[in-house]
């Protein structure tokens, strides 16, 4: 089988990765020119590989820049170490051991176990330390980056899901990471956020990121270059389009890594004929569903009965979901019960809101799911007769 024109789940660049031209440029811009950039948009839209397309530019042009997914850290001291990790592969061992030197007796210049290459790390004891003693140990890594930056080199350092910085050290973590993005204005601080709500609360007037960055807002590639751009791919990778792009665009959408992940179920069905049409496209999202089956199923039964029906509700397509007939319907009892059910869908990240007040999905496949599985407890509306 010929490679897929597509991929998900990595930060793409080169030929796997399109438009964003205007994010790239301003992305590299903040890496070169010390400032505090927030790059805010929703999840799998597309953020973190743009930063990563501006980070192989930036570093072209001799710039360090380091980087750390807080998403999945668990304490201030992971960050810690995530950034010396991404500076690690980045220098030469006799300069890891000078910084090693310098930060003893907290770090240790050790061998990845995956790479094989030399990495500085803080100690397993550090994990478990005080509160204060683990935003220490962030600080003394951006004092070391900061240091690079004074003797003439350019340093940036990138914070991915940055909001994270809440989870792992509260509000107390919010005020230090700032005073380390002001007490250092000669390294450039570039962070994203994906909790679009969250991350407008850590910009309020009494928080600490009020008024702190310049902000770069992501949002959904414009469609028709999209489309264009999938089907440019897939004729590529030897299989023809008709009309593959606009469907997938108009059916997966908006984000980037959605669309994508059925786009790569297309190319498969059509490998064999060497074409696809749109009419491939609802087939390979189903096939995506089914792929899901067992995750989503698992997301579904942690759910309490109220929250699944809400879920049956907005699948269904129903515009007012508080009104008396839809709650009827959807065996919700009262308005209250909606709000709150929905208050923890949201915050569980399985509904957004709209500006307009609405909530829709914001997984498509688990929609798919619903509809399927469970949009069949609940007898349709029926239509009065002429």
């Amino acid at each position: 089988m010929s490679e897929n024109p597509f991929r998900i789940g990595v930060h793409v660049s080169g030929r796997y990765f399109t438009d964003r031209a205007d994010e790239v440029k301003r992305l590299r811009r903040a890496m070169r020119e010390p400032t505090r950039l927030l790059v805010l948009g929703p999840r799998r839209m597309g953020k973190s590989s743009a930063i990563a397309v501006a980070a192989e530019g930036a570093r072209r042009d001799a710039i360090l820049v380091v980087r750390a997914d807080l998403s999945t850290a668990s304490t201030l001291v992971d960050v810690a170490n995530r950034l010396l990790a991404s500076l690690s592969a980045q220098r030469e061992p006799s300069w890891l051991a000078r910084l090693a030197g310098s930060l003893a007796p907290t770090v240790s210049l050790t061998m990845d176990p995956v790479t094989g290459t030399p990495r500085i790390v803080f100690g397993a004891e550090t994990r478990s330390a005080p509160a204060a003693r683990q935003r220490r140990s962030l600080e003394e890594v951006i004092a070391a980056l900061a240091g690079e930056a004074a003797g003439g080199g350019r340093v940036a350092v990138v914070l991915d899901e940055f909001q994270a910085i809440v989870r792992l050290g509260g509000e107390e973590a919010e005020w230090h990471l700032r005073d380390l993005m002001q007490r250092h204005a000669e390294v450039s601080f570039i962070c994203a956020g994906s909790e679009v709500s969250l991350v407008h609360e850590m910009l309020g007037e009494h928080r600490a990121f009020f008024r702190t960055f310049e902000l770069l807002h992501v949002g959904p590639v414009e469609p028709e270059h999209l489309a264009r751009w999938i089907d440019a791919r897939l004729g590529g990778a030897g299989v023809e389009s008709d009309g593959a792009g606009e469907e997938l665009v108009d059916l997966a959408g908006p984000r980037t890594q959605d669309i994508l992940q059925v786009a790569r179920h297309v190319y498969v069905r059509g490998l064999a004929r060497g074409s696809v049409s749109a009419a491939d496209v609802r087939p390979a999202l189903l096939d995506v569903v089914r792929e899901e089956d067992h995750v989503i199923r698992t997301v579904w039964s942690d759910l309490t009965v109220n929250q699944q029906n809400v879920l049956r509700a907005v699948a269904s397509g129903a515009e007012q979901i508080f009104s008396a007939a839809v709650r009827s319907r959807f065996g919700l009892p009262t308005s209250s019960t909606v709000a709150a059910a929905v208050a923890a869908l949201e915050k569980r990240g399985i509904l957004v809101r709209e500006a307009d007040g609405s909530v829709r999905f914001d997984n498509p496949f688990l929609r798919r799911w619903v509809e399927r599985e469970a949009g069949g407890d609940v007898l349709p509306v029926e239509m009065p007769q002429d």
